[in-house]
């Protein structure tokens, strides 16, 4: 018997003020159901077949780029059809809900919308096979907690980073999650939207060409304030990458580490400043001007999370191991 799983493997909270004041629901036409369905076939398929994998993970489980067992799998010739209950990945499409001018449906809306004063959580959930990022809401003088929405992810996810950055709208703050996944990837979601199977931005994939992108999980993200399109990511491939989230490019890495970087936090205040926590038990300030030069302290353990002290720009927080 196959023990089941059932996980939260990160956490974030995102800054209050910061809130989803509306939620937008999309439904998908069935030509782009099946290239993102093909993509993620196409991405389980390389992830499944690297040389570490191949004593461990079973042979059944193979990508097929046929389109008719693509259609056939998912019943794609029903897709636009009316049918009486949603199945299979029609599941995960939301239809844009009726009119309705009544007093309850109002009430309802205001019940499950984002208030001012309201906290909201980011997890990344895991459930045997599937992985979803979750969207709470947590008011503590009303005693509410809920679920807003969650969006389904292709891959195990090991990281989340909450950050406003908008590159299709520079000006205009937006509501974004960066996850970082055990396939060395990393995707940024819409928070303000459900129903969504692909991510705004991709980062560290295949097109971001040799040399410029993870090649092991990653463990760790962290967005730059100040500089608001930059996003750092640490994994286990001992390397720390800047990236722009403007161009999707990687334009700095940091590979000076003995063991995989599981931690990294960008200093509030200071832009050029980052902090790395690493498995051999050392702490490294970089000033990413001059990344060849690092102020470090050791400690006796591995590294599992440092932070920035909010309160005092000067000093960081460590948990070890």
């Amino acid at each position: 018997m196959e023990e089941k799983v059932n996980m939260f493997s990160c956490l974030r909270f995102v800054p209050r003020g910061s809130s989803i004041t509306k939620i937008e629901k999309v439904k998908h036409k069935r030509e782009e159901l099946e290239n993102i369905i093909k993509e993620m076939k196409l991405k389980e398929a390389e992830y499944l077949s690297r040389p570490e994998k191949e004593n461990k993970v079973s042979k059944q489980r193979q990508s097929d780029s046929d389109d008719d067992d693509v259609e056939n799998m998912y019943d794609l010739d029903t897709y636009d059809d009316e049918i009486s209950e949603p199945m299979g990945l029609e599941s995960l499409i939301l239809d844009n809900p009726p009119e309705s001018n009544s007093e309850d449906s109002d009430a309802e809306e205001n019940e499950f919308s984002v208030k001012p004063g309201d906290n909201m959580i980011l997890a990344a959930h895991v459930t045997n096979d599937v992985s979803m990022l979750e969207v709470y809401v947590f008011n503590h003088e009303n005693a509410e907690f809920f679920l807003l929405h969650d969006i389904y992810l292709p891959s195990f996810p090991l990281s989340l980073e909450w950050l406003d950055f908008n590159k299709d709208n520079t000006d205009t703050p937006g509501n974004f999650s960066a996850v970082g996944y055990i396939s060395n990837e990393i995707d940024i979601w819409d928070l303000t939207v459900t129903g969504s199977l692909e991510p705004v931005l991709s980062l560290s994939t295949k097109k971001s060409g040799k040399g410029k992108r993870h090649t092991k999980a990653i463990m760790d993200l962290s967005w730059n304030r100040q500089n608001r399109n930059i996003l750092g990511s640490s994994s286990a491939d001992k390397t720390v990458r800047l990236w722009d989230m403007n161009t999707g490019d990687n334009f700095l890495k940091l590979d000076i580490f003995e063991e995989k970087v599981q931690t990294i936090d960008f200093h509030r205040d200071e832009a050029q400043n980052i902090l790395t926590g690493d498995c051999s038990g050392c702490v490294k300030l970089f000033d990413c001007r001059s990344p060849g030069t690092f102020k470090s302290w050791v400690f006796e353990k591995e590294i599992e999370k440092i932070s920035w002290n909010k309160f005092d720009p000067y000093h960081y927080f460590v948990r070890r191991k």
